[in-house]
């Protein structure tokens, strides 16, 4: 049995660390209550190793997918598929024009065009990205199907808008 310097309460070795006065919660209470206080000091300061050793991670990281590319090429597709998950839930998992939910079939479109500019200024396959840390936006972008999306694009109307017109002529013609 040992008396925590802290707390004053008699413990087991076991719920101490080694060569430590203070039992294991005091310690943890006290390493908690330090960062909360110097939070941004700790910031800073891992911004600043950061800075100072970013030419030497991306080196160890280049390095590593050069003699690792399976697992890189895994470890990449893991990251389009949680992306792609993160925008479909950010845009409403469906396509606004049809409805269709199977994702497969779900496409982000950028409302008035623009996505060929889009992919330009940010860099090919890298539109998700760009919308995510711009916290998605909703201005300017919705999900649409494949067939929605490229009836849009080449046809200026997709036929489901096209559909719901003819029908509601139809039903004011007729009165039903």
């Amino acid at each position: 049995m040992k008396t925590c310097r802290s707390c004053q309460i008699q413990k087991s070795v076991e719920e101490f660390y080694k060569n430590r006065g203070s039992c294991k919660i005091c310690v943890g209470e006290r390493v908690a209550i330090y960062n909360v206080v110097h939070a941004k000091q700790q910031a800073i300061r891992k911004h600043a190793y950061y800075k100072a050793h970013q030419a030497r991670a991306a080196k160890l990281n280049r390095e590593w997918c050069l003699r690792n590319p399976t697992k890189n090429q895994e470890y990449k597709a893991k990251e389009r598929i949680k992306l792609r998950q993160e925008m479909l839930n950010a845009y409403g998992r469906k396509c606004v024009c049809c409805g269709e939910i199977y994702e497969a079939f779900l496409t982000l479109d950028h409302i008035g065009g623009g996505g060929k500019a889009h992919r330009a200024m940010v860099g090919n396959g890298l539109v998700y990205r760009d919308l995510r840390k711009r916290g998605w936006p909703k201005e300017g972008f919705q999900i649409l199907c494949m067939n929605c999306n490229w009836a849009i694009r080449f046809g200026g109307i997709c036929p489901h808008k096209e559909n719901a017109d003819a029908k509601a002529e139809v039903a004011e013609e007729t009165g039903c």
